[in-house]
């Protein structure tokens, strides 16, 4: 992991599981991390349900939504640009695969995971959540949960506003382009 990783290094794996002979990792999903060992040696990952039971503890499985949201925040937690661009992909093919009715339910807990797990200079995930936001909005806006999110992901709101900003001001011409 170190080769593809921008913050830690072959000597810090190396010094940290040469003391115990293992690295631990108790905040992460074990199989997000086997996720993130895959793509270290194949540059590829499965966003699929997890197939083996291992017994871990720990969060189950949303969908591919989710678990590309988390591939990406893993990303930049240990500095994987590969893996954040590749995640990013794959939660775009996600999106255009999942049913309808099931997106404005999952953007509840996907707002929040995106703009939790990425700096507002990184518009890659965060980007790819405002497009549906937007079109989901009527939906969205009358579920549980909603205003709690809202008050919670400033950063959201504020690019929701931006968003809804740039349309108004290209809204105008739209009859020049039919």
């Amino acid at each position: 992991m170190a080769t593809q990783s921008n913050n830690l290094t072959a000597d810090d794996v190396y010094e940290k599981g040469a003391r115990t002979q293992r690295i631990e990792l108790p905040e992460e999903n074990p199989h997000l991390i086997t996720k993130l060992i895959d793509f270290c040696y194949t540059s590829d990952y499965f966003d699929t349900k997890y197939t083996i039971d291992y017994g871990w503890e720990g969060q189950a499985y949303i969908s591919k939504l989710h678990t590309n949201a988390e591939m990406h925040a893993m990303g930049e937690r240990y500095g994987v640009q590969g893996l954040k661009e590749l995640a990013v992909a794959k939660f775009e093919t996600a999106l255009e695969m999942e049913p309808s009715e099931s997106i404005p339910t999952q953007m509840i807990t996907l707002i929040p995971l995106i703009y939790a797990g990425t700096p507002g200079t990184d518009r890659g995930m965060r980007d790819r959540i405002l497009a549906p936001a937007l079109a989901y909005s009527k939906q969205l806006s009358g579920l549980p949960g909603f205003k709690s999110m809202i008050a919670e992901n400033i950063d959201f709101v504020t690019d929701v506003f931006q968003a809804m900003s740039f349309l108004n001001t290209i809204l105008p011409y739209r009859e020049a382009w039919h």
